[in-house]
């Protein structure tokens, strides 16, 4: 009966030794788990804010093809009023003088215009 109670007293502390190595692992592996955790958290925050930064570039790109695509059409209506007042040009001397004040009023428009649209570009920081 002794021998029975040393092999089970022997049998018992090995468990508990293995016990006490498998929480040690569980704990180790616990921490790796927390750790890249913590890290894969962190890679999806900075991926949105990655996202927001180029949803914010390609807003601001649509907004300047539109303001570039506003500025084509001004120069095309510009240089359309310019051939005209070239033609005219050529017509007798008497309707020079009206083309002259023509030529003054279109840069003048095309000026309020520039200064207009300068007004509502967002501002460079």
């Amino acid at each position: 009966m002794e021998e029975k109670l040393v092999i089970l007293d022997n049998e018992n502390s090995s468990l508990k030794i293995e016990l006490k190595k498998a929480k040690e692992d569980l704990e180790v592996r616990e921490v790796d788990c927390k750790s890249k955790k913590n890290k894969l958290l962190n890679e999806i925050k900075e991926m949105k804010e990655t996202v927001v930064e180029k949803d914010t570039l390609l807003k601001l790109s649509e907004k300047e093809r539109g303001f570039m695509f506003t500025d084509f059409e001004l120069l095309s209506e510009e240089i359309v009023d310019r051939d005209l007042v070239i033609q005219s040009l050529s017509e007798p001397s008497e309707q020079k003088e009206n083309i002259l004040v023509m030529l003054r009023i279109l840069s003048k428009k095309r000026i309020l215009t520039l200064v207009h649209e300068k007004q509502f570009l967002p501002s460079e920081n």
